[in-house]
C-alpha cells in the first residue's frame, strides 16, 4: 500500500514539474528603453500609413469627381467606394497612432535620468 501510494505520488510530481512552463526569451521583461524606442517606432509607421491612405483617398475623391463630370456613374461610384476603404484604413492606423503614442508615452515616465549632484 505504501508503494503504491508513494509511486502515485512521484508521478503526479512528475507530472506537474513536466508541466511547468520554462522561461523564454518571448516572456522576459523588456526593459523601458526597448519598449519606447519600440512603441515610438510603431507610432512613425502607423503615421505614415495615415498619410499614405489619405493621399489615396484624396486621389480617388479626385477621380470620382472626374468621372462623375464625364458622366461616368458607375466609375465614380467604385471610387467613392475605394475613398470610403482609405478612410477607414486611415482610422484605423489612427487608432493605432494613438495606442503606440500612450504607451510610448507611459515607458517614456519609466525612464528618469539622474545628474552626479542628485545621486551625492
Amino acid at each position: 500500500m505504501r508503494v503504491g501510494f508513494f509511486a502515485i505520488l512521484l508521478a503526479s510530481a512528475a507530472l506537474l514539474a513536466s508541466a511547468t512552463p520554462l522561461p523564454s526569451p518571448a516572456n522576459q521583461p523588456v526593459s523601458a528603453h526597448a519598449a519606447l524606442k519600440y512603441h515610438e517606432d510603431r507610432e512613425a509607421h502607423h503615421i505614415e500609413r495615415v498619410n499614405a491612405h489619405l493621399d489615396h483617398a484624396q486621389t480617388h475623391l479626385d477621380q470620382a469627381t472626374a468621372a462623375r463630370e464625364r458622366g461616368d456613374h458607375h466609375l465614380s461610384s467604385a471610387h467613392k467606394d475605394r475613398v470610403d476603404y482609405h478612410l477607414a484604413r486611415a482610422d484605423h492606423h489612427a487608432a493605432r497612432v494613438r495606442y503606440h503614442g500612450t504607451q510610448a508615452d507611459i515607458h517614456a515616465a519609466r525612464i528618469f535620468s539622474r545628474s552626479i549632484e542628485d545621486l551625492d
